[in-house]
Parts: C-alpha cells; sequence; structure tokens
C-alpha cells in the first residue's frame, strides 16, 4: 500500500510537472508570435497609412548589418534633418507663391478696383495700380517660364530619344532582315535611311544656329523643328510602307513582310504618340 500510494504521488508530481513545463513552452509560443505580428505590422504598408513603410528586402537588409546602433541612430537622426530641411524648401516656395497671388487678388478685389475707374481725375491713381502691379506681374511671369522652360526640356529630351531609338531599330532592321537580294527594296530602304541621316544632321544644324535672346524661346523653337523632324520621318515610313514595300507570297517573303509590318507598326506608333 506505501509502495503503491508513493508511485501514485510520483505520478502525480510528474503530471504536474509536464502540465506546468507545457503552460511554460505555451506561453513562450505566444509571447514569440505576438512579438513577430508586431515586428509584421512595423514594416508593412498599411494602406491609406502614410507613416507605413514597405519591408526592406534581403539585399537592403544586408547594408545595415554591420552597423552598431550608434550609427544606425546617427544615420536616423540625419535623414530626418534631410527630409526637414526639404519639407522647409517646399513650405517656403509654397509661402512665396501664395503671398504673390494673394497680393494680386488684394489688386484686383471689387473695393480696390472701383478705386482705379478709369477718368480725367483719377489716370493718376490707376497708373499707381498700373505701378504697383508691375513687379508682381514680372515675379509671376518669372514662375511661369521657369516651369515651361523646366516643361520643354523634358520634353525635347524625350524626342532627343525618340530619334536615337528610331536609329537604334532601322539598324536592327538591317541586320534581321537581309536586303542583299531584295533588289529595288533595298535601295528604297537605302533612301529611307539617307533620308533620316541627312534630316538629323541639318535638324543639329539649325538647332545649334537658334539664337534667341530668350531662353525659354529658345526651347520653344527647339521643340518645334524636333517635331517637325520627327513628323517628316513619319511621313517618310508611311509612304516607303504604303508605295514601296510589297512581298512575294513565298514563305522568306512572308516572313519578311512580317517583320516589315511589326518594323512600320512600331515606328508609327513611336513617333506619333511623341509628336501629338
Amino acid at each position: 500500500m506505501r509502495i503503491c500510494a508513493h508511485h501514485q504521488l510520483n505520478v502525480h508530481a510528474n503530471a504536474i510537472q509536464q502540465e506546468k513545463g507545457r503552460n511554460e513552452l505555451r506561453e513562450s509560443l505566444e509571447t514569440m508570435t505576438l512579438q513577430h505580428v508586431t515586428e509584421l505590422e512595423e514594416i508593412t504598408p498599411v494602406k491609406n497609412d502614410e507613416r507605413s513603410r514597405t519591408p526592406l528586402d534581403t539585399k537592403s537588409r544586408s547594408k545595415f548589418l554591420g552597423l552598431g546602433k550608434d550609427a544606425l541612430i546617427d544615420m536616423i537622426v540625419q535623414a530626418n534633418v534631410d527630409a526637414d530641411e526639404k519639407m522647409e524648401k517646399v513650405k517656403k516656395e509654397k509661402t512665396e507663391l501664395c503671398d504673390t497671388l494673394n497680393t494680386i487678388r488684394e489688386y484686383f478685389t471689387y473695393e480696390e478696383s472701383k478705386k482705379y475707374k478709369l477718368g480725367s481725375n483719377e489716370t493718376s491713381t490707376w497708373r499707381r495700380f498700373l505701378d504697383n502691379l508691375n513687379p508682381v506681374s514680372v515675379e509671376i511671369k518669372s514662375i511661369l517660364d521657369r516651369v515651361q522652360k523646366e516643361k520643354l526640356q523634358e520634353e525635347n529630351t524625350k524626342l532627343r530619344d525618340v530619334l536615337e531609338e528610331i536609329d537604334t531599330h532601322t539598324a536592327q532592321l538591317s541586320v534581321d532582315f537581309d536586303w542583299t537580294n531584295s533588289g529595288f527594296l533595298k535601295r528604297y530602304w537605302d533612301e529611307f535611311k539617307e533620308d533620316i541621316s541627312k534630316q538629323k544632321s541639318s535638324l543639329n544644324t539649325e538647332i545649334e544656329n537658334i539664337v534667341e535672346a530668350d531662353e525659354l524661346k529658345k526651347y520653344k523653337s527647339e521643340n518645334t523643328k524636333l517635331c517637325q523632324a520627327l513628323k517628316k520621318i513619319l511621313y517618310w515610313q508611311k509612304d516607303l510602307h504604303e508605295k514601296r514595300m510589297s512581298f512575294n507570297n513565298s514563305t522568306e517573303g512572308r516572313e519578311r513582310e512580317s517583320k516589315w509590318r511589326a518594323f512600320n507598326d512600331h515606328m508609327c506608333t513611336l513617333i506619333e504618340t511623341n509628336t501629338v
């Protein structure tokens, strides 16, 4: 009986110990899970949450693995400083623009405009109004010119890229498409490439010779010449496609026609979408 009771006591003690161990494991697992969920929430972007950030990939994380805590803190502090400086610059530009517009609004309020009716006794008042408005108009024109100039610079760069892409595709088709035994087709193709080459050379000369004191007018003139050059190339391309490129019904002819149609469609779409 004593042995049996002692055995049962040991069994009960072991059961309690095992249950305690299971509880500890369960609590540990819940803690780890909670930590993992918290970490995921911190790095997972949330829709419409401006504070959220995308998780770093392995390559991006590797840059920070060798840094100590102090170095990471310094990086964060410097990043915040840079962000604040940029934000202050944007706020300042916005404030200056708003002040300018508010000044115009004040000049043109109904109450003010009544003071400046043209008449023999109020001509001097009207002139003072124009004198006050002049610096504001100059500032607005400067802002608009700067915006237009940046837009034209970007568009002109894109148009030059289109000309380069045309060269790339014509050179590639010359390699892919065997014009050696194509008879008249080769002659038409060579003339087409020569026309493009002459057009680009003439275009560069015209742009170099643009003389405009106003920088904005210079960019506008350059833009016009680039568009005109591309439209000429588009005309030659369509004319070549409609009047010159006729292929026979052989296997080789159908293959050539397929390559040519793909080239023609791409060229037309490329130029038309960039010269609208």
